[in-house]
């Protein structure tokens, strides 16, 4: 996801740079310069979600979907099954920190793969 991106949805929710740099106890310039990424580090969207209050999900191009049913809950797929919206969110959060843990991992493979490729090309 591209710093860009992230903006974008922060305007749209009318989340303007000042508020958000305050929230995250970082300087103006600090945060502005967060959007200026081709690809924004793991676990910088669950900072801005947390100091923003918007739903990770919807930093993730999830969005979100509420089918009221009156009672709090949100319905789902199948013959009377609901889930409350706070157990969807926990869901969905627990989902992206092991997304944001196996991607850590990816990369940390790629680089030990890259610096192998360097050895046996020095050979």
């Amino acid at each position: 996801m591209s710093g860009e991106e992230v903006r974008q949805i922060l305007y749209l929710k009318g989340v303007k740079i000042t508020e958000l740099a305050e929230r995250l106890g970082e300087s103006q310039a600090n945060t502005s310069a967060m959007f200026k990424v081709q690809d924004i580090k793991t676990g910088t969207p669950e900072r801005i979600s947390k100091a923003s209050e918007i739903p990770i999900s919807e930093f993730y191009g999830v969005a979100p979907f509420n089918i009221a049913n009156g009672d709090g809950n949100t319905q789902v797929a199948g013959n009377g099954n609901t889930i409350s919206s706070s157990e969807l969110e926990k869901s969905l959060s627990k989902a992206l920190e092991e997304l944001a843990a196996q991607r850590k991992l990816t990369e940390k493979a790629q680089e030990q793969i890259d610096r192998l490729i360097g050895l046996l090309e020095r050979k």
